[in-house]
Parts: structure tokens; sequence; C-alpha cells
């Protein structure tokens, strides 16, 4: 039949007509070889079977299909639905919204290509014990868990102002304590805590991303910009969850960072300092006269003859005794001297009625003296009594305790001098 045209026709497999069916084709089963063809904004409508195991419809394929692609195509411009047994469900350039999905497995992989999926919950099948996220892992909002252990990468969009936490414990690294514009560190190399202080500039990372003062957003300035305000408007500038501290401020640039003196430390330093000098000093007094009884940094030197010279060696502090039988002209020298040193010198006459003295010497250099008694001598003199043994001692000026002081340091008066301080009898 080349051209066959009517209003309505019926097709049952038992024959006959049904005059309450509407006008067009009605096909209680039909086998089409060929292509059909529905034209004029024309649809198909196909009733549902009641017989159990029996599709609801079947599509067969489209012409630039494959047998094994048969199934249901709905396709508008370059956005696509397609379900069969090769692909199962397929959706180009669109979203996929569920409020719930179960499956035995879900796998972000090529199996699954999605731009978005929204879930109400994404759970693994009822006894399986974990869902697997194949790469990383974005989180935009709260993340809200029980145990989380993430042992890849895990990002999270940054805020200007964040919520407040408490931790019992917290370790963190070197380099790791961040707080406002301040970075508290510890150096290895010196074992001890460091602290830096943020510099009102942009940091050299965005700087080199090309980022301007323009690019703070209001009421930011670049006066006020914490360290966690830098690392939110650089995920922001560059449209990357993943950006954190270490990624705006490595360690290696040094130049956003400018050192921290800590008053109380240079303190410290200076107390160290003066504690280490201190002992030093109570150590010579220690030596001079100890509390047992016995004499220690004790220092003997003896003349055999009249007008002898006597050199007291370097870096002798507490006592020393000049020994004599009643010699004359003998000549001490002091030696070299620091800041607060404390050296007794004593006229040790040990003969019977001797009278005779001792001069004592600044230390010299050059034949010059370095120092003054009291700022205005360079010898002293110490006399020997001329009691003769087993009477009242009355005599005195046999020993000098001096201390070398420094007076008026870093000053155009500053001035070393031999303070004398009486301690004779």
């Amino acid at each position: 039949v080349g051209t066959v045209a009517a209003k309505r026709i019926q097709v049952f497999p038992s024959g006959g007509f049904n005059a309450g069916l509407p006008s067009g084709l009605v096909v209680e089963n039909a086998t089409v070889t060929g292509d059909l063809d529905v034209i004029d904004e024309g649809r198909i409508q196909v009733q549902p079977s009641e017989t159990s195991g029996t599709p609801v419809v079947v599509v067969g394929k489209a012409a630039s299909q494959s047998l094994g692609d048969a199934g249901v195509l709905v396709a508008r411009g370059h956005r696509e639905v397609r379900l069969n047994a090769k692909m199962g469900l397929y959706a180009k350039k669109l979203n996929v919204y569920t409020s719930r999905m179960e499956g035995k497995s879900a796998e972000f992989s090529d199996k699954c290509k999605t731009t978005q999926l929204f879930a109400k919950e994404i759970r693994p099948l009822k006894g399986s014990q974990k869902t697997t996220f194949v790469g990383d892992l974005h989180v935009t909002g709260k993340l809200s868990t029980v145990d989380l252990n993430v042992s890849g990468a895990s990002t999270k969009k940054r805020r200007h102002l964040g919520d407040s936490s408490h931790q019992s414990e917290l370790t963190l690294d070197d380099n790791s304590l961040y707080i406002g514009l301040m970075r508290r560190s510890y150096d290895r190399a010196t074992q001890k805590p460091v602290t830096h202080v943020l510099k009102r500039q942009i940091p050299a990372y965005l700087v080199a991303k090309g980022f301007v003062l323009a690019d703070i957003p209001a009421p930011f300035t670049v006066s006020n910009m914490t360290i966690n305000n830098w690392v939110t408007i650089a995920q922001d500038y560059l449209q990357d969850t993943s950006i954190g501290v270490s990624t705006v401020f490595p360690a290696a640039t040094t130049a956003d960072w400018e050192d921290f003196i800590d008053p109380i430390s240079i303190d410290l330093d200076a107390a160290e300092v003066d504690i280490a000098d201190h002992e030093s000093r109570i150590s010579v007094l220690e030596g001079a006269s100890s509390g047992g009884g016995e004499l220690s940094n004790l220092t003997l030197l003896t003349a055999s003859n009249n007008n002898d010279t006597i050199t007291i060696p370097p870096n002798t502090v507490g006592l020393v005794l000049i020994a004599h039988d009643n010699l004359s002209g003998i000549n001490v020298y002091l030696p070299a001297m620091n800041d607060r040193d404390i050296i007794l010198v004593k006229n040790l006459n040990l003969a019977d009625g001797g009278d005779e003295v001792i001069l004592l010497h600044a230390h010299e250099v050059n034949t010059s003296a370095v120092a003054k008694f009291d700022g205005r001598w360079t010898t002293i003199q110490l006399n020997a009594s001329s009691v003769a043994n087993n009477n009242t001692e009355t005599y005195a000026n046999q020993c000098a305790r001096l201390q070398y002081i420094t007076i008026y340091p870093n000053t155009a008066d500053e001035q070393d001098i031999y303070c004398r301080l009486n301690d004779s009898y």
C-alpha cells in the first residue's frame, strides 16, 4: 500500500472495534521494525502494564547508538539524560538532586561523573563499615563528626571571624602558633622560643599573585589585617580553599616579619649577666675569708732582701700576705684587676719589734699607673708595728683592703680607682 489515510485505527490481537477509545492510532501490541517518527509535537503515552515482570516502557536506540546503548534517551541541546543497561543513569551537563542515596558502592571516579551532588544523606549500604571518598574532601560549610580521621587533604573555607574552641591538649610544629599579628615559634638551633610580628604590608605571596591594596575589602586595611584575615582574603582572591597559613606565609619568606624584642627578655638577659658577675664576686669574698676558720684564695709572697720588688701575680684576688723579717725598702705592685674585684694586702713583718714599712703601688703599664688609690695616689704605705712581742698591740695600718671600681662608666668622666675600704687594725 503506498498511502493510507484513516481517522481511527484500532489494532487488537482479538480484532474488533471499541468506539469509546479516542481518535488516532490505538494499539494494544505493536512491533516496529524500522524507525518510528513522531512529529508535530507528538508524544508517546504508554499505559503501564499490570502484569508482573513485564517492562513498563521499552524505547529502542537512537541512530547514533549501538545496540548495547538501547534504552531511554532524553536530549535537549547539549543536555542529555540516558538510562540503559550499559551506562546506567547518565546526566550530561545536568545536576542530580536526591534527598537520599543508598548504594552498595559510591565511588567518585570515571564511573560516576557529576558537577554537583545534592543528597540529604550519604551512607554505606546496611552492614558495611565505611564510605570511601577518592580524592580531596572540600568542606565549605560546617563539618560535624563524632570521630574524624582524615589521612588525605581536608580543607575548609576560612572566615574572617572564627568560632571559639577549647582543647585539653594541643601539639604544634615549630612555626605553627599564630595569634592576631604574632607568630610564636621554636628555634631548634638555639633551643629558645622566638616571637615575630607581622609587618603592615601585603604579604610577598599575594604580591606575586598581583594582589594590591585596592583588593582589601572594607572595613579591613593593611594596618589592621591579621594573619587569619590575609589567609581568608587569599582564598577568596584566588578561589582556592586549600590555601593555608603556610601557603601565604611560608617559613622561608622572612620579609613579611619583624623580630619582636621582649623587654622582659632584655631584662632577664641583663640579669643573667649581673647574676654571673655577682656569683664571681661572692666567690672572691668567700675565698677571702671562709666561715670555717680556714683561708682560701690565700697568696703568700716572701721578701728575702732589703729593697726587694714583689709583683703580685695576675688574676690574684683575696688575701695576699707579704711576709718578711723586718726588711726595709720593699715595693709591692698590684696585679691588673677587673671592676668590683677585691684584694687584701697585708704587711706581715714576722720579726720582733720590726717597724719597717712596705710601699704598695698601683698596677702599671709601661711604668704608668692604670688607676689611683681613691682617685688620688699611685702609692700607699703599709706600716708594720714596732710594739715588742707579748705586749698589747695598738698599731694600725698593717693591711689594705681594696676594691677595684669603675665610676661614672660610659661617660666622659669614667675613671678606674682602687677604693680603700679601711679594713685595718
